[in-house]
């Protein structure tokens, strides 16, 4: 019984100086010291009041992973170390080589939304559509032309 009422006591102890080192005399744009108490303000199930808890958001890059080839006579083969940019409405905003086996890979962030993979290099041309929507697009194969 001793035992559970101080991991009870420590617990609250440790949220109610994590409050306090949040918020440190600092007021956060845009909340008064009132925002916690305004009337028609009420807890609902799950909240904790009169505890301001901030979040930050925290921006996370995509993983877009594809393989690059050209089709001759019916077989796929590789493009190999040709750059590949990925680009919106603004311009480029990121690119990288394909290795031997033409397999790309990007690590930027990126918001959901389309973009372009585009390769133009003196042999190949390709143009692809990508759809971003979450952290990770695996197994892309973009179809490149000899020029």
């Amino acid at each position: 019984m001793f035992s559970v009422m101080r991991f009870f006591i420590i617990t609250l102890t440790f949220i109610f100086f994590s409050a306090c080192a949040l918020n440190s005399g600092h007021e956060k744009e845009g909340l008064s010291q009132n925002h916690y108490n305004e009337p028609g303000a009420n807890a609902t199930e799950g909240q904790i009041t009169g505890i301001p808890i901030f979040s930050r958001n925290v921006k996370k890059n995509t993983l877009v992973k594809g393989q690059c080839v050209f089709k001759h006579n019916g077989h796929e083969y590789p493009v190999k170390y040709t750059k590949v940019g990925i680009f919106s409405d603004k311009g480029m905003i990121a690119d990288a080589s394909t290795d031997n086996n033409g397999n790309f890979s990007f690590y930027v962030y990126l918001n959901d939304g389309d973009y372009k993979l585009i390769i133009d290099s003196i042999e190949y041309k390709a143009e692809d559509q990508l759809k971003i929507h979450g952290l990770k697009h695996f197994g892309i194969k973009l179809i490149a032309y000899k020029k």
